[in-house]
């Protein structure tokens, strides 16, 4: 969603939260770049399970980070690494301004 290409600086990020080995699944997991990492784990972007797309909560929207607004996330290289459109919405309702 960011289009950064370096690798130093992305990091494997949960939907749900870590709750041990089996939560280390692909469709449990997005790249992203880390302060958006950060952000995502508290609940300050979101993406739509349908539409593949980032929101952001209203304090960011007018931040540096309102260009992400909208974007969506890249297609995978194959189905079998897709993340899974039910965490995507389990992590969506915890964003109580979404």
């Amino acid at each position: 969603m960011t289009g950064c290409d370096v690798a130093d600086a992305l990091e494997a990020a949960h939907v749900r939260p870590y709750s041990g080995r089996s939560s280390n699944l692909v469709s449990n997991g997005l790249l992203l770049r880390a302060d958006v990492h950060t952000l995502y784990d508290l609940y300050l972007l979101a993406v739509d399970p349908h539409s593949l797309r980032l929101s952001l909560a209203p304090a960011l929207r007018q931040s540096s980070y309102g260009d992400l607004e909208g974007r969506g996330l890249a297609a995978p290289v194959s189905v079998s690494l897709s993340v899974s459109t039910d965490c995507l919405a389990w992590h969506r309702s915890q964003c109580h301004w979404a």
